[in-house]
């Protein structure tokens, strides 16, 4: 398939929109009304949801451009102006994540929320919203996938798209949107009750998975053992989030089998 999408929505001089900036935007707005839904049902206050915006959003905006910036410092150090330069785009998930994870603990703590039930809220819409500011990624050629035969492969002819291999590739972004829908459908199954944290830890688990296994069709360079910085970081990222999913059940069934001392 061929796109021709200009990355560059709208060019006022100085000022640029981008497709992938419109995504993200989108991307901000239905993952925090969403984060307001899920708080209620996780027993947070709603409004604790757009007050959270002020810190975890540019956290994470911030941590998306920084981490972009060190995958890519080959470019940006020969280019150090253009590293802020965000309204031209180039940012990643795990910056994003990382970043706005530590907002969202100091605003949690700073605000007394509980942890857990905090994070938990976050699971879903933080999926949700990956899913749809990847479609900006799609679209102009951010993710640079390997050459490849196969029947689903993309090609980006635009003169400034991202991509300017000038070959046909693996669209790597669309495997990362369909990847978080499923991730979605199965944290929705669990129920209400689940341990506080363990849908967060799940989240965290399934989506280092699925940058794991799609680093394997992107076009990065291998930093160690034929893995790039994004399986790398995935792999620590997958084992942190199950020893933490572990330590979380092996205390709730401890806690269970902790005899209660009868009434005096």
């Amino acid at each position: 398939m061929l796109i021709d999408v200009d990355p560059i929505l709208v060019d006022w001089g100085p000022f640029a929109v981008t497709w992938q900036g419109l995504f993200i935007g989108i991307a901000l707005l239905v993952g925090i009304t969403s984060t307001a839904w899920h708080f209620a049902a996780q027993g947070v206050r709603p409004d604790a949801a757009y007050d959270a915006v002020i810190v975890v959003v540019p956290a994470g905006i911030i941590g998306a451009r920084l981490f972009h910036v060190a995958d890519s410092w080959n470019y940006y150090a020969y280019h150090p102006l253009e590293i802020l330069a965000f309204g031209q785009g180039g940012f990643t998930l795990y910056g994003a994540i990382f970043g706005g994870t530590a907002g969202g603990f100091l605003y949690a703590r700073a605000r007394g929320l509980p942890l857990g039930r905090f994070f938990d809220a976050v699971a879903i819409p933080q999926a949700l919203a990956f899913a749809i500011g990847e479609v900006g990624d799609l679209i102009t050629g951010a993710y640079l996938g390997r050459p490849t035969t196969s029947v689903i492969a993309v090609k980006y002819i635009n003169p400034r798209a991202f991509d300017q291999s000038g070959a046909f590739v693996q669209p790597v972004a669309a495997y990362e949107i369909l990847w978080n829908l499923a991730i979605i459908f199965v944290l929705s199954r669990l129920g209400k009750s689940a341990l506080p944290g363990r849908r967060f830890w799940l989240f965290s688990f399934l989506f280092a998975l699925g940058q794991f296994w799609t680093g394997f069709f992107r076009d990065l360079p291998i930093d160690l053992a034929g893995l790039g910085q994004t399986q790398i970081i995935a792999a620590i990222v997958l084992v942190a989030s199950a020893m933490a999913f572990a330590l979380i059940t092996i205390h709730d069934q401890a806690q269970s089998n902790t005899p209660v001392a009868p009434a005096s």
